[in-house]
């Protein structure tokens, strides 16, 4: 089976000791995430009204931008390896110490409490990314790119699966235990890959990218250089600007899509059954993001160029939000919920089945330490804020979340922006 899926990627033997490591690590990873995501989520919808939708977003996204901003700051104290352990050990104890906790004692802080896991999650796939980015020379990542996007969705494929086993048998709190167990593998994957894998800085291949510091080796990060840094690499690199603002309109148009996902799922579903169908969702959505990613991510990617690819998610977001315009004027309710619901899932499968790895790869000829920043920057600092302010505005202007038709307007045009500045970027 390995040496078939070589073959289709065209990669040789050489790459199989770093997919080891790696695509175990983001199978891991991706898995804990689903499962995590399935708790907070269900959590909060089934004790909240929709009135903390918003809430909901913004507490999340204020946690990733600060707790990314400071990371950003302080890297340079301390080597990548170390960075990526103290993140899981972190994680692992704070998920264990939630796990035990009362259930009524998690209903009454399910906002603290998916903030928190939601938080935690994205800041270790954020990591991950950044952490093979900079390991890998820029050939050897171009290659390996769309496989892990596809170890990464066969672990989200398990983790769905993994959440709709146990939902039935056992309370949420539950998931969180299992969601420990996934992370403790993942701890003890990054500690067997410091073994085996060196730093791209290391290595040829990476020392004289686009965009290298020309003072790159400090020590330590003094005051805020380590964001001064990020910041200047987002205004002087034109690749990394437009993959940014790509990113952000996307990302507003994905969070509007997600208010709609998340009503639609309070408005159909039982508090105790919406883990349950997350599980179901997550595991058929990631199975068919695997097979498009194995199949089709990387040929997209060749021939249509890399900025098609990367925006691939805003294309889906545009037609869906047009079709759920017409279903809103032309069936009622139902029909639009569901159109909701499959516009949400053929977004979750070509973005990252497609357009998450794309867009990695369109960073590979930039410095790797430019280019892990400008991911803590875009990743946990401007798509955070992107979500807040949507949310913000929905609050302000007292939006009402259970009439979803009202927000498809909003999705189809950040999602027409977002696709304007992916097909800025230069194909490669």
């Amino acid at each position: 089976m390995i040496d078939h899926l070589f073959k289709l990627f065209g990669l040789p033997e050489s790459d199989r000791k770093v997919l080891k490591v790696l695509g175990l690590l983001f199978l891991l990873l991706t898995a804990a995430n689903v499962v995590t995501i399935s708790f907070a989520k269900a959590l909060f919808l089934g004790a909240n009204d929709f009135d903390a939708l918003p809430w909901m977003f913004i507490g999340a996204a204020s946690f990733t931008a600060v707790a990314s901003l400071v990371y950003v700051n302080v890297m340079g104290r301390w080597r990548l390896e170390q960075r990526f352990r103290g993140l899981l050990v972190l994680t692992i104890a704070t998920f264990g110490t939630l796990g035990m906790m009362p259930a009524d004692t998690l209903k009454s802080g399910s906002l603290i409490v998916f903030t928190w896991c939601s938080g935690m999650g994205q800041l270790l796939i954020i990591q991950a990314w950044g952490y093979s980015t900079t390991v890998l020379p820029v050939r050897q990542a171009r290659r390996l790119f769309p496989v892990l996007a596809a170890a990464a969705t066969l672990g989200a494929v398990g983790g769905g699966a993994l959440t709709a086993l146990i939902m039935p048998f056992g309370q949420l709190a539950s998931l969180l235990i299992a969601t420990v167990l996934l992370l403790c593998g993942a701890l003890a994957t990054v500690v067997w890959a410091s073994t085996q894998l060196q730093e791209a800085r290391s290595r040829p291949g990476r020392e004289k990218s686009f965009g290298e510091e020309k003072h790159p080796a400090r020590p330590v990060s003094r005051g805020f250089e380590g964001i001064r840094l990020a910041i200047r690499n987002l205004r002087e690199i034109p690749l990394i600007r437009h993959l940014a603002l790509l990113a952000i309109f996307l990302q507003v148009a994905s969070v509007t899509m997600d208010f709609q996902f998340s009503s639609a799922l309070k408005l159909t579903f039982h508090p105790h059954d919406i883990a349950t169908f997350l599980g179901g969702y997550y595991a058929l959505a990631n199975f068919l993001t695997f097979v498009i990613a194995l199949a089709a991510g990387r040929r997209i990617a060749r021939f249509l160029g890399i900025g098609i690819a990367a925006s691939s998610a805003s294309l889906t977001l545009l037609v869906g939000g047009f079709a759920c315009v017409l279903l809103s004027m032309l069936t009622g309710s139902g029909a639009l919920i569901w159109g909701v619901l499959v516009t949400s899932f053929s977004e979750r499968i070509v973005q990252f089945g497609i357009g998450k790895h794309a867009f990695n790869a369109a960073m590979t000829p930039v410095d790797a330490r430019a280019v892990e920043r400008a991911k803590f920057i875009i990743d946990g600092v401007g798509l955070r804020l992107a979500t807040i302010v949507v949310s913000l505005v929905f609050v302000i202007l007292g939006t009402r979340l259970d009439e979803i038709a009202g927000l498809s307007p909003i999705v189809i045009v950040t999602a027409a922006v977002a696709l304007i500045f992916g097909l800025r970027l230069t194909p490669t």
